[in-house]
């Protein structure tokens, strides 16, 4: 009686593992021709971009996209590049040609962060560099990070810690930190460290940290 049982649910088992089969197989097809119609295009050197190796980038509100590289900027309108490199004898171009970070204020202007020249801005209208005079004292380091609050603020993050930009003050929040990267929500800044998490208040600056907690 048993042996009934199976031979009657064997042809049961069949049918249900070929459904099974021709269902993946058909879910494998489908993803297969899904993936092969993205259309990959690289930019390298050979097609104007100043260098391979792409540090930052960002879109402006005028649809370029900018790259930044460990030898100049490029800008990128949909079909070329341009590139922009840091000359010892323009005063007012580019200050450094390791491009770090990126981002755009409420002007317009781009902000650029590089290693070892501070910061850069770029007009896009005219298509001309300029200086801040406040950031100009970041000259000689690495900026990372590129932060705006809402206060009018601009944070930086830096290979020695995180400054603060402010009513024409520069002021320094945390020191010997690598910063790495930053965050923000509408009552703290985040900021990531080679020594952990730390969460500063915009508005009194107070700091707490989540950093590695060394087991004993």
């Amino acid at each position: 009686m048993q042996r009934d049982k199976r031979t009657r649910f064997y042809p049961f088992f069949q049918s249900f593992l070929l459904v099974g089969l021709s269902v993946c197989l058909l879910y494998s097809s489908s993803k297969s021709q899904a993936l092969s119609s993205f259309k990959v295009r690289k930019f390298d050197v050979e097609s104007g971009l100043s260098m391979n190796w792409v540090s930052g980038l960002y879109q402006d509100d005028l649809g370029y996209l900018w790259i930044g590289t460990q030898y100049g900027l490029n800008r990128f309108d949909g079909k070329s590049l341009t590139s922009f490199t840091y000359h010892p004898d323009q005063p007012h171009g580019l200050r450094a040609n390791w491009v770090k970070c990126i981002t755009q204020d409420s002007a317009g202007k781009l902000r650029i962060g590089t290693y070892g020249g501070g910061i850069s801005l770029y007009n896009p209208l005219d298509n001309t560099f300029s200086e801040d005079s406040i950031a100009t004292l970041l000259e000689k380091r690495e900026v990372h990070q590129i932060l705006y609050m809402p206060d009018a603020s601009i944070w930086y993050g830096c290979i020695d810690g995180l400054f603060r930009q402010k009513d024409g003050v520069l002021k320094q929040v945390l020191t010997g930190r690598r910063v790495r990267a930053m965050s923000k929500t509408s009552e703290i800044i985040w900021v990531g460290s080679d020594e952990g998490l730390h969460g500063i208040s915009p508005v009194n600056l107070q700091t707490f940290s989540l950093e590695t907690q060394k087991k004993v």
